[in-house]
């Protein structure tokens, strides 16, 4: 019976054709030439004796033949593919692959992998640091943790945390001690990362302006504002603990240099929640084996109490700047409080 099978690679290229709608398509998605693809579509034709597409005006188009032999590809290849992860994590069993990107391993995971280890002593945890989303199917990822809106195809998304952002400088900006206002912040390069957008409704600190309740330069006829754009997250957060400017931050990702004194919050808000958030994926479709939900739940647990020390600080900034305030300004002090609720609101 074996002796009718094709090769397993023309009919993975056969089904990513079918399913992408063109060999060009197919050959991006597994890594090899169009012209690769076509020869194989064109072997597995020759030896089943019957054409599999036919090409119209807006790309491939199945033949019933090929229609009929797709049905039974699919099928065949999610059962070996199910099959072989099942093996894959047995042989691994202690062994956990987790893909994330930079800004989430160096400025939160790293320093707490001491914790998990101490907690779950039988999880070996593997971190692949990428700035790209994984293709799980590939499967050797187990999972993974993505920022974003949570609605990525051939994952099943958990929301792990929904982020507040709020500025943050070195002291060092803050030379004589007292907390900024929005039009202090304007004199400084603001800090923002270019890999992605924290609001939906523009960049980062217009965003952040206008929903604080302040015009953003370009909005008064002031011109442009001074952005200096770093890139990635830990990138902007580095060049903000180096005195290069005020960021716009994840709470998450700072938690730990407000903690060290690294960084600080220079005006008292408000912290406003991000469009986007940090969700806990993994392959759609294929059971959660005890270690991975082991890991989620460590992920929970050791976020939510990083949220609490961030809420407190953020408490202890707004309670001391309004306390100044209040002995210059009484007024002064009553809009701060409004605007930081209307903030967490």
């Amino acid at each position: 019976m074996m002796k009718h099978l094709p090769h397993l690679a023309p009919l993975r290229t056969f089904e990513a054709a079918a399913r992408l709608g063109g060999f060009t398509q197919a050959a991006q998605s597994l890594n090899i030439t169009q012209g690769a693809a076509s020869y194989q579509i064109k072997m597995l034709e020759e030896r089943l004796g019957t054409k599999l597409f036919m090409r119209e005006q807006h790309g491939l188009v199945l033949t019933p033949e090929g229609a009929q032999l797709l049905q039974s590809v699919v099928k065949a290849l999610d059962i070996l593919d199910l099959t072989l992860w099942h093996l894959r994590m047995g042989r691994g069993r202690n062994t956990l692959a987790v893909t994330m990107f930079t800004s989430f391993a160096a400025k939160w995971l790293i320093s707490r992998l001491s914790d998990l280890a101490a907690h779950y002593v039988d999880i070996g945890l593997q971190i692949f640091v990428e700035d790209h989303l994984v293709d799980f199917r590939a499967g050797d990822r187990d999972a993974g943790i993505r920022y974003g809106k949570g609605s990525w195809p051939g994952v099943d998304a958990t929301l792990i945390h929904r982020d507040e952002v709020f500025p943050v400088c070195s002291p060092r900006l803050l030379s004589d001690c007292t907390p900024m206002d929005a039009t202090s912040l304007l004199k400084f390069p603001l800090l923002c990362e270019t890999d992605g957008n924290t609001f939906d409704d523009r960049a980062d600190w217009h965003a952040w302006l206008r929903r604080a309740g302040h015009a953003a330069a370009s909005d008064n006829g002031l011109g442009d504002l001074s952005y200096r754009l770093c890139g990635q997250a830990s990138v902007i957060l580095q060049a903000a603990i180096e005195g290069q400017g005020i960021a716009l931050a994840r709470g998450l990702l700072v938690a730990d240099d407000l903690a060290a004194g690294r960084l600080v919050v220079p005006c008292c808000g408000p912290s406003l929640p991000s469009d986007s958030a940090y969700y806990f994926v993994r392959p759609a479709g294929k059971p959660a084996p005890p270690k991975m939900e082991a890991f989620k739940d460590w992920l929970l647990a050791a976020i939510a109490e990083t949220q609490d020390s961030i809420s407190r600080y953020l408490k202890t900034i707004l309670h001391d700047e309004t306390q100044t305030t209040l002995n210059s300004n009484p007024i002064a002090a009553s809009d701060m409080i409004m605007n930081a609720a209307v903030g967490h609101g």
